[in-house]
């Protein structure tokens, strides 16, 4: 009960920095998404299904937050969550170090094309505009910053070496 506490005490924090104070990680108009890294660590670390949780509630209050679709941000990240907890289901090992990095990407890529189906609607805008200018950067932006979240605990794993299934601590529900 206390971890879960504290995963929404952790949540909480980075959603009012996002949506708070999120300008002061600005980069050009690019603004990471710190909930996609922080629901993928919880997705990691505590499987699929609570991934698809924390995706849901998360993204429920992001979306109370911001202005837009109310249900976008929650459909988006539970989305994304649990499709990265099955890949991790599949595989044998955790991934190295620079295999976070074009998940992360790839993961928040998934994200925003489907947040931005629905930000397109009623807009005369392109989306391969769209495309280049929000999305491919905000991806990157976002990978970048998951990329450094996962870095601390991989410097435990000797010599880069993956851990073995066995090891996992992702392995409650998969």
């Amino acid at each position: 009960m206390v971890s879960i506490l504290r995963l929404l005490l952790i949540g909480s924090l980075l959603l009012f920095i996002q949506v708070g104070a999120g300008r002061l990680l600005d980069i050009s108009g690019v603004r990471p998404d710190l909930l996609l890294v922080f629901i993928l660590s919880i997705t990691f670390k505590r499987g699929r299904y609570f991934g698809l949780a924390a995706g849901f509630l998360f993204g429920v209050a992001q979306d109370l937050f911001t202005i837009g679709f109310l249900g976008v941000n929650a459909l988006s990240k539970s989305t994304v969550a649990f499709w990265f907890g099955t890949w991790l289901a599949h595989r044998e090992s955790a991934p190295r170090a620079l295999n976070w990095l074009v998940l992360f990407t790839l993961c928040t890529f998934i994200q925003e094309v489907i947040t931005g189906f629905f930000f397109l609607l009623g807009t005369d805008r392109n989306f391969g505009n769209y495309l280049v200018g929000t999305i491919l950067p905000t991806a990157v932006y976002t990978g970048l910053l998951g990329f450094l979240w996962v870095l601390i605990p991989f410097k435990s794993v000797k010599g880069g070496k993956t851990l073995p299934r066995s090891k996992w601590k992702s392995t409650r529900d998969i």
